[in-house]
């Protein structure tokens, strides 16, 4: 039987769960949407609703790009715009 020699640092593991620069983006994040949920009370009332309707589209670039992230990343969604179809490879074979 062998003995493996290890050494002290080899056995620790530093895990770091926040550091300065995260504090800092949460902080802009929560002001970001502390100023989008308050938008209806400070917008002039002469362009309310184009200010309202701009801020949500932007938002919902956002989700989209995050939901499609998501599914590329995490669901393991490959692209399919740039390989042939499968039923072109089956006739040609």
């Amino acid at each position: 039987m062998s003995a493996v020699l290890k050494s002290p640092a080899m056995n620790r593991v530093d895990v770091v769960r926040a550091s300065k620069s995260s504090r800092m983006t949460l902080v802009a994040a929560l002001l970001l949407a502390i100023v989008a949920a308050t938008l209806p009370w400070w917008a002039p009332e002469d362009h309310a609703s184009s200010w309202m309707r701009e801020f949500v589209q932007i938002a919902c670039y956002f989700v989209f790009a995050m939901m499609w992230n998501l599914l590329a990343g995490y669901g393991g969604m490959s692209a399919s715009g740039n390989r042939r179809s499968s039923a072109s490879a089956v006739t040609r074979c």
